[in-house]
């Protein structure tokens, strides 16, 4: 049955809102997190306070410079993926 989901008076069918189909992600190709990507994290958020003064520039493909100016501090990730 084919039917538009409209509302009928004060009733929505929601036969029709609640049938579909999900597939399920394959995520075998994902990774566990390395110790660059663990660093960065701590990075951006031991920097979290600092706001707008912390500059990130992608530098290539798998390499980010982030520069936190309130600590003068400068770190580079990625490096090893290069």
């Amino acid at each position: 049955m084919n039917r538009p989901l409209m509302p009928n008076g004060n009733l929505v069918d929601t036969e029709i809102m609640t049938r579909y189909d999900v597939d399920l992600e394959d995520l075998s190709g994902v990774g566990i997190m390395g110790e660059e990507d663990l660093m960065f994290v701590a990075f951006s958020l031991e920097h979290a306070g600092c706001g707008d003064r912390v500059v990130e520039v992608r530098m290539g493909e798998h390499t980010i410079l982030e520069w936190c100016t309130a600590c003068c501090v400068m770190e580079v990730f990625g490096r090893s993926q290069m």
